[in-house]
């Protein structure tokens, strides 16, 4: 793969991506504001890859409350490392839908989102946020070591200086989701399978 960075794309994310209209998609965040060759934070580009990959993702039709609701991502945790990417996302449409952002503290407040984005939950509390979080149809996406070897659905990788994807399908399947062939065709590694 070219490791060519692609005018358009945060720094980092090009070299990764094979596949056109996909990776267009997938990868389709402008930089943000930064100048043509000038460094995007690390927030802009996992941001930019999160919103993008609920491009990818169909949820039942009972996800939503209505059909105007909008589309959810909410974070736990501190937003500050990632503030730049959600600034630049909020607003956007996934599936048709505006895109809101929401702040919450726990599985209390996890009802209406569709993607959870946990920037520092407590490790000790981890299984009980994503079994919360899967059995209300909320796709669970972490940076966090090891986060689909713990249970989570999608975790953001950074290798060789580039940001990657592992999938879990076990918990996209708890959490009733179903994922694009195409975005597993992307993915640096895919644990379990998907049913028909």
């Amino acid at each position: 793969m070219s490791s060519t960075r692609r005018k358009g794309f945060p720094e980092g994310t090009g070299a990764w991506c094979a596949g056109g209209i996909l990776c267009a998609a997938l990868l389709g965040m402008r930089d943000a504001g930064a100048a043509e060759g000038a460094p995007v934070a690390d927030g802009a580009v996992k941001m930019a890859i999160v919103y993008n990959l609920g491009k990818f993702v169909d949820w039942p039709a009972n996800a939503f409350p209505s059909a105007t609701a909008p589309f959810t991502l909410c974070v736990l945790g501190s937003p500050n490392r990632i503030q730049d990417g959600l600034d630049a996302i909020e607003s956007k449409a996934v599936h048709g839908r505006g895109l809101k952002v929401r702040l919450v503290k726990g599985p209390g407040e996890f009802a209406g989102c569709q993607i959870l984005f946990l920037a520092d939950a407590d490790s000790r509390r981890l299984e009980d946020h994503l079994a919360a979080a899967h059995s209300q149809g909320v796709l669970t996406v972490s940076d966090m070591d090891h986060f689909t070897d713990d249970g989570g659905a999608v975790a953001l990788l950074l290798m060789d200086n580039r940001v990657r994807f592992a999938i879990n399908l076990n918990a996209t399947q708890a959490a009733n989701l179903r994922i694009s062939s195409e975005l597993l065709r992307l993915a640096q590694r895919v644990v379990g399978a998907q049913k028909p």
